[in-house]
């Protein structure tokens, strides 16, 4: 009992002693915070300053490479350098517990007046089209993007022009930077609706619009075969629309896809005649709210 009052005493004493000490107070410690979607503060190069403009003149990271961090860590056995490597996974979801496979490529921007004009293009034609708020978090601006098939053919891709995800929208801008200035402008106003998909997803209103079907999404159902208005009863308002051909299918849609059923519904329809036309389908209803606050708050 001695001892423990004495080791009280001491600490007590240490306390008053450190509160009367002016000239040491007690202070944070300053963390610094290295933001991997920005280039290395050491970085001086056309590219690194570029990227940096493009950030605070437009409140979104510009990326040409999916490798955001890579730095060396050691040496092997053998000397060899060992690297420790960050790669963007567009399709990357915080709090997700599916496995996908990641089947894009992408071919890269060479020179930087290539990426200049890439950035310029965001800046003239696709951010316009954006309130603030739908801007996306990153860009990853590459010459080519190709879905390939590696259980079919290793060799065999299909260029894609954009993919959304929660940290980042690519683009495929190759093709972009040969076209004039009136054809930059019908292309853009063309990718406006998947720009503003990628833009909305990640958003934190629409967990709870991707819980009503998080089972069923991209997932085979035959069901569509046999039952009028099926999709409504399963909370969707088409089943998955083949992007070549236009056509229908036996799959439920994607996420991207769903979102981009829902804003069109909100968008081109009154909200007297959505809720005649789905009175029957609580889920839609639901669904449809959401979008339709969402959009309203973001300036839509």
């Amino acid at each position: 009992m001695k001892k423990q009052f004495i080791f009280l005493s001491i600490a007590l004493f240490g306390v008053f002693c450190s509160c009367n000490k002016e000239e040491d107070p007690l202070m944070p410690e300053k963390v610094q915070v290295l933001s991997r979607f920005m280039p290395d503060e050491n970085d001086n190069s056309p590219e690194a300053e570029l990227r940096r403009a493009f950030y605070q003149e437009e409140n979104s990271y510009l990326l040409f490479n999916d490798t955001i961090y890579r730095e060396q860590v050691g040496v092997d056995k053998d000397g060899n350098p060992l690297y420790q490597t960050e790669t963007l996974d567009i399709f990357y979801s915080v709090g997700a517990n599916t496995m996908y496979d990641n089947d894009y490529r992408y071919n890269y921007l060479q020179t930087i007046e290539e990426k200049e004009q890439a950035a310029e293009f965001l800046k003239t034609y696709i951010h316009p089209l954006l309130s603030e708020n739908f801007r996306p978090f990153s860009w990853l601006m590459v010459d080519m993007i190709k879905k390939i098939y590696p259980w079919y053919d290793p060799n065999y891709y299909e260029e894609q022009t954009i993919l959304s995800g929660e940290r980042c929208i690519a683009l495929s801008a190759g093709k972009i930077l040969k076209m004039s200035d009136e054809e930059k402008q019908t292309f853009a106003k063309n990718l406006q609706m998947d720009v503003l998909v990628g833009a909305m997803t990640p958003k934190q209103e629409m967990n709870t619009f991707f819980s009503y079907c998080e089972s069923l999404y991209d997932t085979l159902d035959f069901g569509y075969n046999s039952y009028e208005n099926y999709a409504y009863s399963c909370g969707f308002l088409n089943s998955w629309i083949n992007p070549s051909t236009g056509m229908t299918s036996f799959w439920h849609p994607d996420k991207a896809q769903d979102v981009k059923d829902f804003i069109l519904l909100a968008l081109n329809n009154s909200e007297a005649e959505v809720q005649s036309k789905f009175s029957a389908y609580p889920v839609i209803l639901e669904k449809y709210e959401i979008i339709k606050e969402l959009l309203a708050e973001l300036g839509y």
